[in-house]
């Protein structure tokens, strides 16, 4: 796997913009069976808990034979534009929790998890702790693209009820397919 060593500086473009590769993603709760998470299509909005899984599935088409690895970054942000300036932060509570006593920071700090363990060759948390200009997301290795679609599944590890955090303000998860190259 290619080592990406920080991640964005600033946040990422919020504009819906499928690009070369025609990107799409699509979240389905319907296949979820005891009411896990709620995905509304109209809303364009998701009603999970925290440390509950829920499937995103990534859709694109290869059109450089050249490139051989995607990858899907995953940011949170702000959704208010007044607070778009503003890196999403883990609370205090969520970030002492026990889980994770010996955790690299930049994990510990994160809003948003792989459902993989910590640790999997293919998912690096990218941010820099000390360096609010260096925004927290997780990287995820795809595999090589094909006709079908692919799907991995992601977790929150802090309520953005947190006063400490989020602090009830909105979020939003923006996902961005990449190249190594």
């Amino acid at each position: 796997m290619v080592i990406f060593q920080l991640g964005p500086r600033g946040p990422p473009p919020r504009k819906d913009d499928p690009g070369q590769y025609n990107f799409s993603v699509e979240i389905h709760s319907k296949d979820t069976h005891k009411k896990k998470f709620l995905f509304s299509h109209k809303l364009n909005r998701i009603y999970v808990n925290m440390e509950t899984d829920f499937a995103v599935q990534f859709n694109w088409e290869l059109v450089d034979l050249a490139v051989t690895q995607m990858y899907v970054r995953a940011t949170v942000v702000f959704e208010d534009e007044s607070q778009a300036e503003k890196r999403v932060e883990r609370c205090i509570q969520h970030k002492l929790c026990s889980s994770d006593k010996g955790q690299d920071r930049v994990v510990s700090e994160n809003v948003l998890r792989s459902s993989r363990p910590l640790g999997t060759n293919d998912v690096q948390y990218c941010g820099h702790p000390d360096d609010p200009d260096y925004w927290y997301s997780v990287l995820v290795q795809l595999p090589k693209p094909g006709r079908e679609p692919c799907t991995h599944a992601f977790k929150f590890v802090c309520k953005n009820s947190c006063s400490t955090g989020i602090n009830r303000r909105s979020i939003a998860v923006i996902f961005t397919l990449e190249s190594a190259s």
